[in-house]
């Protein structure tokens, strides 16, 4: 079985990053990489302007998007419960599959800003599909990215 060429994942975060810069919101600097099992991962932290206290029970400490080529865009949530000591972790889908355009992530965070809705809470991620299988179409998707 031979070893299928991956597409390079960090130059279609980085337009999202841009996006989300251009449109003035702030970011936390864009990560990327692949995780255990091969499974193709980012992170771009969303600025001090996106932190939000719900109520008194829950103060958000950092706020981030995250993606995977399973399960897509995602919130990450990290927040102090109440009274209780220590963090706790929230992750909210943005269920827009797996490759949206960079404009649609960016309306969906402003969106989140406006109102508080970090989107359906999802801690361990529907996947849409398995990185270990070649999808050509994904690939295609991710490859729109790279530099010409």
């Amino acid at each position: 079985m031979t070893k299928r060429a991956l597409t390079d994942h960090r130059h279609y975060i980085e337009a999202v990053g841009s996006a989300l810069e251009a449109q003035g919101i702030e970011t936390g600097g864009v990560t990327g990489g692949i995780s255990r099992g091969s499974r193709r991962t980012a992170a771009i932290g969303l600025g001090r302007e996106a932190i939000w206290d719900y109520d008194d029970s829950h103060t958000t400490l950092s706020l981030s998007l995250e993606w995977d080529e399973e399960r897509g865009w995602m919130v990450h949530d990290v927040h102090e419960p109440g009274a209780t000591r220590g963090t706790a972790h929230g992750r909210y889908d943005l269920d827009l599959g797996l490759v949206p355009e960079p404009e649609e992530i960016v309306l969906r965070v402003r969106h989140m800003l406006r109102t508080g809705d970090p989107g359906r809470y999802d801690p361990v991620g529907r996947a849409h599909r398995s990185a270990a299988e070649h999808d050509p179409e994904f690939e295609a998707a991710l490859a729109a990215y790279l530099p010409a």
